[in-house]
């Protein structure tokens, strides 16, 4: 028979019958437990409040062209960036937040133009600027009402400068070109630069399209793209 003992009690086990535990036992165990239940409560409010460590990131979307959409993707990282976690995509912003402010105290957020807000509790040292009271209203949109774009000058025999001219012509006439210019670089064909107002890369590269005529390039030795979006703003 052996004997041990629970809560400063001894029970012995063996052939005869074992004496239950003592209410010294029981108090014990109801003290574990209301512990682990408040350390439950405590996890959970945590979460609720946005106090759990780690951070949030949440980030604008774009479209195949290069502007906003005014929706958004968001994920958890650990501290160390070491843990993600995927959270909901293509989602408007404030779906976002409710996301984020369960899970953490940091949450930055990125719009399309770059701009960096935190919307926590908790604002890194690095976030330069507080997400407004208010909110911020997010919308499909252009990141630039012009764009600068290249127009490569065609190899046409010696003939490069008269074929400068006749697409600086081109382009001076259209209504929606501004800042037309000849560039010479050091390395590669002559090109036409200029100015064009559009709502995204590829409607500036469509409305120089429609200016220059079609046999402009007729019998072009040259290579590389005709026209080519080279900046914005």
């Amino acid at each position: 028979m052996s004997r041990w003992a629970v809560a400063g009690m001894p029970i012995r086990v063996g052939h005869g019958t074992a004496r239950l535990p003592t209410r010294g036992f029981w108090a014990i165990v109801g003290l574990v437990l209301s512990v682990l239940a408040i350390l439950l409560i405590m996890h959970h409010e945590s979460l609720a409040s946005g106090q759990s460590d780690g951070l949030v990131f949440i980030a604008e979307r774009f479209d195949d062209e290069g502007n906003p959409v005014g929706t958004v993707d968001a994920h958890w990282e650990s501290d160390d960036g070491q843990v993600w976690a995927n959270g909901p995509e293509d989602v408007p912003i404030n779906d976002a937040l409710v996301w984020a402010r369960q899970r953490s105290a940091t949450i930055l957020v990125q719009t399309g133009e770059g701009d960096t807000y935190s919307a926590g509790t908790k604002t890194p040292e690095y976030s330069p600027r507080l997400w407004p009271s208010e909110g911020l209203t997010l919308a499909p949109r252009a990141l630039a009402a012009s764009w600068w774009v290249a127009v490569r000058v065609p190899d046409r025999r010696g003939q490069d400068a008269m074929g400068a001219d006749r697409i600086r012509e081109l382009l001076e006439r259209s209504p929606v070109v501004s800042s037309v210019q000849l560039e010479a670089p050091t390395a590669g064909p002559d090109r036409v630069r200029c100015k064009v107002r559009a709502r995204s890369g590829s409607e500036a590269v469509r409305l120089i399209d429609a200016v220059l005529p079609r046999d402009l390039y007729d019998g072009d030795a040259g290579s590389g793209p005709v026209v080519e979006v080279i900046g914005h703003g």
